[in-house]
């Protein structure tokens, strides 16, 4: 199992606790663009991030439903839209307060 669930097991395994929700909000919202790591100047950063990366990949591709697409089925579609949207990997691809606010979301919210 990659993303481990108790604190001392992550300490046990060299895992920061920042690298482990690093690594699920990758799994959760991901695949993470490329853009992301256009945005990040420091290599060592990038070569982090895409380890971080690599490994939610890889949690994902043995526990699917991890992504948000899989365990949010059971909400309504301007609800999943609006929590991908406003979760994007890429903070450049992220809605404005002004978007939110107008999203479809509200209305659905509201009747």
């Amino acid at each position: 199992m990659l993303l481990l669930d108790d604190y001392q097991d992550l300490l046990k395994a060299g895992i920061t606790p920042e690298q482990e929700v690093l690594t699920r909000h990758f799994a959760y919202f991901g695949p993470v663009p490329e853009s992301l790591y256009t945005r990040i100047p420091d290599e060592a950063w990038k070569t982090a991030l895409r380890t971080a990366a690599h490994v939610a990949d890889l949690e994902v591709t043995e526990r699917p439903g991890l992504r948000l697409r899989i365990w949010g089925q059971q909400m309504t579609e301007p609800t999943l839209d609006l929590l991908s949207k406003m979760n994007n990997l890429d903070p450049g691809a992220r809605p404005t307060i002004q978007e939110v606010l107008q999203h479809p979301f509200w209305q659905d919210a509201a009747e």
